[in-house]
This record gives C-alpha cells, sequence and structure tokens, in this order.
C-alpha cells in the first residue's frame, strides 16, 4: 500500500485553487442572473410612462406612500400600488414603515441599442400628444412645425438642439423636486421616408 500525502504547501495551494473555482463560479451565476433580471425588468419598466413617473415622484420631499403618488400624478391608488411592488422588488425604491416608500441610489439607464428604446419614446410621445389635447399653458412649450430647408442648416441646428438637451437635462436634475415635466424634443429628416399613417390609441 502506498499513500501520497500533500505537504503543507501542496494542500494550501490545492485548496486556494479551489476556492478561486468556486468564486468563478459563484460570480458567473450571479451576473446570469443579473442579466436574466435586468432584461425582465426593463421589459416591464419601459412598458409605460408610470414606472418612471413614479418613482421619480418619490423625490419630492411631501410624497412618500402611494396615496401621496396618487393625488400628485391623478392615477388611482389601484394603479400605482402595483407599480410600486415592482420597483422594489426591481430594488429602486425601499419600502419603509406604516406603507412609505423612498428612491434608492440604483439607476436604470437604456442603452442606444436597447430594443425597449423605441418603446421608451414612443410611451412618452404618446403622453406628449395627450398632454397637447388636455391644452398647453401659457408657460409651457410645445412647437411643431414642418420645414424645407439645407442639410447644411439641418445639420447646424442638430449640434445646437444636441447641446441644449444636454445642459437642460443637467439643470433639471440640479433642481428642487417640484414639478414633474416631458422634455421632449426631435428634429427629424422626412425626405424619402414615407412613415406610414397610425392611429395612435
Amino acid at each position: 500500500y502506498e499513500a501520497n500525502v500533500a505537504t503543507g504547501d501542496e494542500h494550501q495551494d490545492f485548496l486556494q485553487n479551489r476556492l478561486g473555482k468556486i468564486k468563478i463560479q459563484i460570480i458567473e451565476s450571479q451576473l446570469e442572473k443579473t442579466e436574466m433580471v435586468s432584461k425582465e425588468f426593463q421589459k416591464v419598466y419601459y412598458s409605460s410612462w408610470l414606472y418612471s413617473a413614479t418613482r421619480l415622484s418619490l423625490l419630492k420631499d411631501d410624497i412618500s406612500t402611494a396615496e401621496d403618488i396618487s393625488r400628485f400624478l391623478g392615477y388611482p391608488v389601484v394603479t400605482i400600488q402595483p407599480i410600486l411592488d415592482f420597483l422594489v422588488q426591481a430594488d429602486l425604491v425601499t419600502q419603509g414603515v406604516a406603507g412609505t416608500y423612498k428612491v434608492t441610489d440604483h439607476n436604470i439607464h437604456l442603452q442606444k441599442d436597447s430594443e425597449h428604446v423605441m418603446n421608451h419614446h414612443m410611451n412618452l410621445k404618446n403622453l406628449e400628444i395627450n398632454r397637447i389635447i388636455d391644452g398647453v399653458e401659457d408657460d409651457e412649450v410645445c412647437y411643431s412645425s414642418l420645414f424645407v430647408t439645407s442639410r447644411k442648416v439641418v445639420e447646424e441646428n442638430i449640434a445646437k438642439l444636441k447641446k441644449v438637451i444636454k445642459e437642460s437635462s443637467k439643470e433639471f436634475t440640479k433642481g428642487e423636486s417640484e414639478d414633474l415635466v416631458l422634455f421632449n424634443m426631435s428634429l427629424l429628416r422626412m425626405s424619402n421616408k414615407k412613415p406610414e399613417p397610425r392611429v395612435i390609441a
């Protein structure tokens, strides 16, 4: 009978190697789970503008409950509560005592190549149309028009609008949390695009 007995150093190396493999497996498992949750989360989150609006509403000092959000957004609690439950599960909102909620430090960012970009734009464009139907106030801005102009002018104005978007977005995040606002801006080339007529419900 012959036994192979590992020295202390060899045994320690073996354990460290084994532990390293276990850690890698755990990390890969967590990443896979996070990716799955993220995909499912984005699918729901970008299905309606109310998910984002509900979360942003909690940034106001005087809003902390489903009832507060309901009054602020004008939607019933039965609509708001499931959204809050989802946001808690997604770790974008935490639930405290007596039915209070608070926004977490976690953020969500939609990549340009995401399959949900179209939903995001359509949701907010439809929201804008419905808001216009309700009536535009004198202290609000809403402008739409068609022009025939040069490509140079188009390029120059696209650059200007990108700068406005960047600067305004920064200003919005700096201001006190008082009003929920919709900021929509587009400058699109229409020549030879032939968009199909669609009825927006």
